[in-house]
């Protein structure tokens, strides 16, 4: 089994910090809290982007958000994919684990089939680690676009994402 160290190379150290801690939560969680978890942070991140005008609501900031052009329609997808998928354990109380249908939704992440080579070659084949995967970059994107001082040009997030994973 391959081992992996997360390095990120942000100019803004405290956002580094941030990302860092996120990365720390989702790792030892159960599918069910992971999904919830990534959720909720991207919730209130977008609230927290929308400022007062945010609706409530998961659903209606992804579709906010992507109407004021913080997210790209791909970016959009992928989060209502995550929406779908703490939906599907958040209702389903025996639900504890990603089962065939999350799987699929995970598999359908627009991030994951853009990135399907670099998550085979560090070895994040699971549902889970493709999952903590997009969360990361989508959170290291928002932090170079929203919360870094380096973030005053908007960069294509599939341009800029991060080569975090290394061996």
């Amino acid at each position: 089994m391959r081992t992996t160290s997360i390095v990120f190379t942000l100019d803004d150290e405290h956002t580094s910090n941030d990302i860092k801690q996120f990365y720390r939560e989702m790792e030892d969680e159960s599918d069910r809290c992971l999904s919830i978890l990534i959720a909720a942070y991207f919730d209130e991140a977008l609230g927290s982007i929308l400022g007062s005008n945010a609706p409530d609501g998961f659903h209606s900031r992804i579709c906010a958000a992507l109407q004021h052009g913080i997210l790209t329609q791909d970016e959009h997808d992928d989060l209502q994919l995550i929406r779908q998928i703490r939906n599907a354990f958040a209702h389903e109380y025996l639900s504890k684990t990603f089962d065939q249908e999350t799987e699929v939704l995970v598999d359908q992440l627009k991030t994951v089939q853009l990135h399907r080579d670099v998550l085979d070659n560090v070895g994040f084949n699971s549902a889970k680690n493709k999952l903590r995967y997009v969360a990361i970059a989508f959170c290291v994107r928002i932090a170079q676009d929203y919360w870094s001082p380096a973030g005053k040009e908007r960069n294509r997030w599939d341009d800029a994402f991060p080569a975090f994973l290394t061996e």
